[in-house]
């Protein structure tokens, strides 16, 4: 969780101050910036709640009992970090693989 959270925290500074993905260029059009839109707030979420597992993962660890909140979160977790991985994958199939 830590490399996956290290990785998408700088791949989105990066892509902030103007960094460019080396094989291609992306034509943006107004779809394209509501669909990177909504892929970057899905990536939020995604880095909020790994955040928030992990803090809850070491209270759990330094008090020696479960957390409610530990178990809650793990299966949103799992569903928005798919729907971004796959979001963002589409994208790279698409103007960089085909």
């Amino acid at each position: 969780m830590v490399w996956d959270l290290s990785l998408s925290i700088f791949y989105m500074v990066y892509r902030l101050i103007g960094g460019d993905v080396e094989g291609g260029v992306l034509d943006i059009t107004p779809e394209m910036t509501a669909y990177f839109a909504v892929h970057g707030i899905i990536a939020v979420v995604v880095i909020a709640l790994e955040l928030a597992m992990l803090t809850t993962g070491v209270m759990q660890l330094r008090s020696g009992s479960r957390s409610k909140w530990h178990s809650k979160l793990s299966a949103p977790l799992y569903g928005f970090w798919f729907a971004a991985f796959l979001s963002g994958e589409l994208v790279y199939l698409v103007y960089y693989v085909l």
